[in-house]
């Protein structure tokens, strides 16, 4: 089977037309959120995984920074003060704190990558269901691109988040400044669904359908992921406050 069997083209002369299979660079990074299907079809069918991972990385140093600041800041403490941890005896919550000024960068780290190797899987492993059949690598090149508008936006709440420490414990704005953050947030993951299902239908041969199908049975595992990590820290969190 070759290539043009396996990476379908659009109507009118397909995704290539513009770019033809010029090689897909850094620049096109940029260019993913004007032009995602010219970027993304190029991306797949090179398979480009090391600019998939080069968004992963810039989004791990991103989130290592903002780990950083909220450290330095006492904000990743703060978070710490809430009714329920209250209760803890002092060295028990002592204890979370110290284990949260180190989980907190190694998980800003390692949660892009974990995030990348997820999509990608549960993705590829969806799109199989559909009659996908390409291969993990190009499946990886596409989730990792499609991860730009979580790099623009927590760009937007590192930005955000140096203003609040300007302007200081002011409650009307640090609430303006959350909500603005909140529809950030909002608007780039929708913008990484939206990448993500381009990416799948060339990444794995479908079309659109098969591909946004794909993309939302792999949401449904994800979110039975969470799900089971939230009630594991939750009885976590009960059991230290019973202790």
């Amino acid at each position: 089977m070759s290539t043009g069997d396996i990476y379908p083209t659009g109507p009118g002369g397909g995704p290539y037309a513009a770019g033809g299979d010029r090689e897909a660079t850094f620049g096109d990074l940029a260019r993913v959120l004007t032009a995602p299907a010219d970027v993304m079809a190029r991306v797949a069918r090179q398979r480009k995984v090391v600019l998939g991972l080069a968004v992963v990385a810039l989004l791990a140093g991103i989130g290592l920074i903002s780990s950083l600041i909220g450290i330095a800041t006492g904000a990743a403490r703060n978070a710490l003060d809430s009714p329920q941890l209250r209760q803890l005896p002092p060295e028990t919550r002592q204890f979370a704190e110290n284990i949260g000024a180190v989980s907190s960068p190694i998980g800003a780290v390692l949660g892009p990558f974990i995030l990348w190797l997820l999509i990608s899987g549960l993705v590829y492993l969806a799109a199989r269901v559909f009659g996908g059949r390409g291969p993990f690598a190009a499946m990886l090149a596409v989730a990792g691109v499609a991860l730009m508008p979580m790099v623009l936006s927590s760009l937007v709440g590192l930005l955000l988040s140096a203003l609040g420490a300007l302007v200081g414990a002011n409650a009307g704005v640090a609430a303006l400044l959350g909500l603005v953050n909140f529809v950030v947030s909002l608007i780039a993951l929708v913008g990484v669904f939206a990448l993500v299902i381009i990416g799948t239908r060339f990444a794995q041969g479908l079309t659109y359908g098969q591909s946004g199908g794909a993309c939302a049975l792999s949401c449904g595992g994800c979110v039975g992921l969470v799900l089971l990590l939230f009630i594991v820290l939750v009885a976590l969190v009960g059991g230290l406050a019973a202790a």
